[in-house]
């Protein structure tokens, strides 16, 4: 226990740390120890993030605690047939992230833009909608927030024998001192580190668990001889078909770029170029991280069968528990708390952001008075966190990405369609939260089709006809340089891009076999895996190259011209 606990401070100091160390380029406007106070300074970094910096800070920022003992669960539950949703579904949402960050990251340099409502109200012109806006994104991330260090108290309960409590202090007292006092650059350095923490730990806990195994063909014999259906595409109740798993591909591709916290980052990214790099990258990051957590809980299940739900997603330090020694335990479970305290700083940041400037209206509030309002906003985080009002925090924990999916006509159509106004982008609002709720608190249900596609439709429909409606004077802004979405994604691009989206719902499959027991040549070579994951594996691959080839020939067009 004084070991593990030993490990923990040594983390934690380093992560206080790293809000000290100087600058490379001493730059006045840009340094920790002489901030200016302006609002991009803190909030945005001066917009200075280059490609390392972004692809990191937003992969460390997008993974939680779930992505590894919330995945290790699903793998646990559901096999390998979750691993498309999370590999190919979040490696494709990486589309989603550059049609909005080429162009909102452009505006945000040529108008100054510090949060996302700031284009709100420069694009639809009403104080009204862009206070509604962030209020609806404060109600979204809020909670989500105090789910953090919710999270972090578990994690060091069950890790390091910490009082869940105090162990909420700590997370959320460490992550406001950094973030209070450098902002933008104190989380994007403890990013970098936390991410890259998080996918070395991820990677050597997966090797030891499967040398304790006696190899990967041992590890995967023993889950096909107790639990076969876990390594199936589909039936058993377990696989994921078709729609649903076009529903999830759907719901991040419009959710992910609506969360305040990645919107920052896109604003603060130095140029498109370190844009369109992360946007390549990105879905080999998640082709390999999301087959390790996932792989761990599959194992899990062959090792440990028969967990209760509740229990389930413990199946990370209980396999990692049994595989290791208890100071390399220690080590292994800074990964999910890394998770977790990348995507508190973050959260905290772009709240800090939205609170200040959009509901608060405090513009170039002074440093001072951005740190005081950081910190405040991080000490109700931890209120919440420490007396949880469960109900509440479940609702918003399953229902908030389809109310950030319903937020996307508002920024996707504002980029791309000339023709809307402030009262249909309220109106949209109104469906596709109002749909939102409804679902969350189950009076409405929306049977075999996934709820995305309802929500989504609703929203853009309301949008669409909200802006068209006759008798209310809401002028629609002739000034805004809107975009042609052809010009971002030409035609054929679309028709490629629509392609991958098709293959990776994984149809075929879906044809050829209902499960693992079904078709006994599934497997490929002696390793066990099914050959439908092999070819997600590929499809990732395939997606990272056509975006290469995307940016490469967008690149020799501009030179052409």
């Amino acid at each position: 226990m004084l070991l593990a606990i030993l490990i923990l401070s040594v983390y934690i100091i380093v992560m206080i740390l790293l809000d000290y160390l100087p600058d490379r380029k001493k730059k006045k406007d840009l340094s920790l120890l002489n901030m200016t106070g302006s609002d991009n300074t803190f909030f945005l970094s001066g917009k200075t993030m280059t490609t390392a910096v972004l692809l990191i800070s937003t992969a460390a920022t997008n993974f939680s605690a779930f992505t590894i003992l919330g995945l290790s669960g699903a793998g646990y539950r559901i096999g390998y047939a979750f691993y498309p949703v999370m590999a190919f579904g979040t490696g494709f949402m990486a589309l989603g992230m550059y049609l909005i960050g080429a162009p909102l990251g452009k505006l945000g340099r040529e108008r100054n833009y510090i949060s996302p409502a700031d284009f709100i109200a420069d694009r639809y012109e009403s104080p009204v909608l862009t206070r509604i806006y962030a209020v609806v994104l404060v109600i979204l991330t809020l909670p989500y927030l105090a789910l953090q260090p919710m999270a972090a108290g578990i994690l060091l309960e069950t890790a390091f024998g910490l009082p869940y409590r105090l162990g909420v202090i700590i997370c959320a007292i460490v992550v406001g001192l950094y973030t209070t006092r450098g902002g933008m650059r104190a989380v994007a350095r403890t990013d970098l580190f936390q991410g890259v923490l998080i996918v070395v730990l991820a990677a050597a806990a997966y090797a030891a668990v499967i040398r304790s195994m006696g190899g990967f063909e041992a590890a995967h014999l023993l889950v096909f001889k107790t639990a076969p259906e876990l390594l199936g595409r589909f039936g058993s109740g377990k696989g994921v078909g078709p729609a649903v798993l076009a529903g999830y591909i759907v719901l991040w591709f419009f959710a992910d770029p609506m969360f305040p916290q990645l919107n920052q980052r896109l604003l603060a990214a130095k140029d498109q170029k370190s844009l369109e790099r992360t946007v390549t990258i990105y879905p080999l990051i998640t082709m390999i991280l999301f087959f390790l957590t996932i792989s761990v809980g599959v194992i899990g299940a062959g090792v440990l069968p028969g967990l209760p739900v509740n229990e389930s997603d413990r199946i990370w330090p209980i396999l990692i528990s049994r595989a290791t020694r208890p100071s390399l335990l220690a080590v292994f479970m800074l990964a999910p708390l890394a998770a977790i305290m990348s995507t508190l700083d973050s959260q905290l940041l772009s709240l800090s952001s939205i609170i200040t400037r959009d509901l608060l209206g405090k513009k170039d509030a002074g440093q001072k008075n951005i740190r005081l309002i950081t910190a405040a906003i991080s000490a109700a985080g931890l209120v919440i966190a420490l007396f949880p009002p469960h109900n509440i925090l479940d609702f918003i924990n399953k229902s908030s990405f389809l109310g950030y999916a319903a937020l996307s006509p508002l920024i996707f159509g504002g980029l791309y369609a000339k023709r809307l106004n402030a009262f249909g982008a309220f109106f949209s609002i109104i469906a596709g939260e109002g749909l939102t709720l409804l679902f969350g608190v189950g009076l409405l249900s929306s049977g075999p089709v996934p709820a995305v596609f309802i929500v989504c439709s609703a929203s853009w429909l309301a949008m669409f006809l909200g802006s068209r409606l006759q008798g209310f004077k809401i002028n629609i802004q002739t000034s805004f340089p809107v975009y042609k979405l052809s010009d971002k994604l030409p035609l054929k691009w679309g028709l490629v891009f629509g392609i991958l989206f098709v293959l990776g719902c994984d149809f075929l499959n879906y044809f050829i076999a209902s499960n693992y027991q079904d078709s006994g040549h599934n497997g490929i070579g002696r390793s066990l895996l099914p050959g439908w994951l092999f070819y997600q594996a590929g499809l990732c691959i395939v997606l990272s190259l056509a975006f290469y080839a995307f940016f490469h020939s967008r690149k020799s067009e501009n030179n052409q011209n």
